[in-house]
């Protein structure tokens, strides 16, 4: 099984990548956007915290933008395609174990994120200073909150929607609103009229870049255990919630 599981992870990877669309938004739009904003905002400039670049917290902004991106304007409309195509019920019906898809999907979203991530660190190292001043575990532990938070929402936008373009146009709708919201399309939040940033206080994505944040400056996550609960549970909801209304075949069809 874990070679089946090992297949599952290269199939995803090379179908989802196959396309040059897919590799910009899903590796080089956030890199982009670390270099693009970090150039109009300065991302080299001090700010009030002794030691602390702009960039300091722009990079964990960036980080939270390319998982967003993965999530909904990958891996939604991409479940839908598989299962508009018939991928999904000519699986169901092998003797693979449904682990095996979900476990497969979630390692190549992982792995395609890590490659947008690692290309936003050295953007943000090699041209504006990007330092982590705090612990690697620490940074590893609030990515990984983050993520909880956030893919279990994508999927179960996938697993509601009954075509790819439903669920192209339902990542859009909310994916979008929420990486500006978030603060992690690089706008800052204090724009935002304050009823509009109380309801993206309670958005994964914006706790994501408070706690990754605060991971990244050496911050003590004590603090954020309100947060880090959040993230766990909206995620393990999701998850439960995206699980139970999956379905394995398209409308119309049988298994």
């Amino acid at each position: 099984m874990v070679t089946g599981l090992w297949e599952m992870v290269a199939y995803q990877v090379r179908m989802r990548l196959r396309e040059p669309v897919a590799v910009f938004f899903d590796i080089l739009w956030a890199p982009l956007m670390l270099l693009f904003f970090g150039t109009i905002f300065s991302a080299r400039a001090e700010t009030p915290m002794p030691g602390v670049r702009q960039v300091d917290l722009m990079a964990p902004q960036m980080m939270i933008l390319a998982v967003l991106v993965i999530g909904f304007l990958d891996m939604t409309p991409w479940v839908a395609q598989e299962r508009d195509l018939g991928f999904l019920r000519r699986l169901k019906v092998t003797p693979m174990p449904p682990w095996v898809y979900f476990g497969g999907l979630a390692v190549a979203s992982l792995l395609i994120t890590g490659l947008g991530i690692l290309l936003i660190l050295l953007v943000g190292r090699l041209l504006f200073g990007l330092t982590l001043h705090g612990s690697p575990l620490a940074v590893l532990l609030a990515l990984g909150l983050a993520v909880w938070g956030i893919y279990p929402l994508a999927f179960l936008l996938a697993s509601v929607s009954t075509t790819p373009a439903l669920a192209r146009a339902t990542g859009f709708i909310v994916g979008f609103p929420m990486m500006f919201l978030s603060g992690a399309a690089g706008v800052p939040v204090e724009l935002f009229p304050q009823g509009l940033r109380a309801v993206a206080s309670y958005l994964p994505a914006t706790i994501g870049v408070k706690v990754l944040q605060g991971a990244w400056l050496g911050q003590n996550l004590g603090p954020y255990q309100g947060e880090i609960l959040y993230l766990i549970l909206f995620g393990l909801s999701t998850a439960l919630l995206s699980v139970r209304l999956f379905r394995w075949e398209a409308k119309g069809e049988k298994l």
